[in-house]
């Protein structure tokens, strides 16, 4: 465990038992009563039995993270476990990758856009990926940020290439812009249905449980048959 993570979940003991933690469970469920069954901030952080809530909380963290610093340290630690494992799947040869991570996701919350569709967990982590992917210019052996992008500029002959011709992918891409799919949901589909990433894996790598990233995934699916894609 990177020496951030450890320094991290040891202060998040102190800090869920702090009053300014008590405190700003109450103004939370004040503010978002669809918040009501929390009983501590810790309730915030795992909340893998409770997928639908949990994006409820995160979405109500982000809410207030840019004016609360508990409530930007509550989403933080929610999002560890998932920076952890995208650091080191990104660059498992660089020590100081989780701690960039953890960084630059600190930041990513604190500016996080109120207007913004889609997981917070997800878009979060996302961001994170493409910020280490772009920080580093010896990426040979790191996938690209955009799994669209990814997808295309693989040149070898895979039945996969029916899937990332440039007018399918150049439809795809639309249909996030429009708002018919999220980014993050996007990328799910390419790294489990491309890459042949597990659902176990993209769900930790995003901070989600794999029962709740089957059900996004199979959302956008639905969505994306509709479309007259190009052929």
């Amino acid at each position: 465990m990177a020496s951030i993570m450890r320094a991290l979940n040891t202060e998040w003991a102190t800090v869920a038992d702090s009053p300014a933690a008590r405190r700003a469970l109450m103004r939370w469920t004040a503010r978002h009563p669809e918040l009501g069954a929390a009983h501590s901030v810790d309730d915030f952080v795992d909340t893998r039995s409770r997928p639908e809530w949990g994006d409820q909380a995160q979405r109500a963290l982000a809410a207030e993270a840019p004016t609360d610093e508990i409530a930007a340290r509550t989403l933080l630690q929610a999002l560890l476990g998932g920076l952890a494992h995208l650091g080191v799947r990104l660059a498992p040869d660089d020590p100081d990758v989780v701690d960039e991570a953890v960084s630059m996701a600190w930041n990513r919350i604190r500016t996080y856009p109120s207007q913004r569709s889609g997981p917070v967990a997800g878009n979060v982590l996302l961001d994170v990926r493409k910020e280490v992917l772009r920080t580093r210019g010896d990426g040979a052996a790191i996938p690209s940020s955009d799994p669209l992008d990814r997808c295309c500029a693989d040149s070898r002959q895979t039945p996969e290439e029916v899937v990332c011709g440039r007018a399918v992918v150049e439809e795809l891409a639309a249909a996030r812009d429009r708002g018919m799919v999220s980014s993050a949901a996007l990328a799910t589909i390419f790294r489990t249905r491309v890459d042949g990433e597990s659902l176990a894996e993209v769900a930790e790598d995003m901070g989600m449980s794999p029962d709740a990233m089957w059900r996004r995934r199979s959302r956008a699916e639905r969505r994306l048959r509709s479309l007259p894609l190009a052929s």
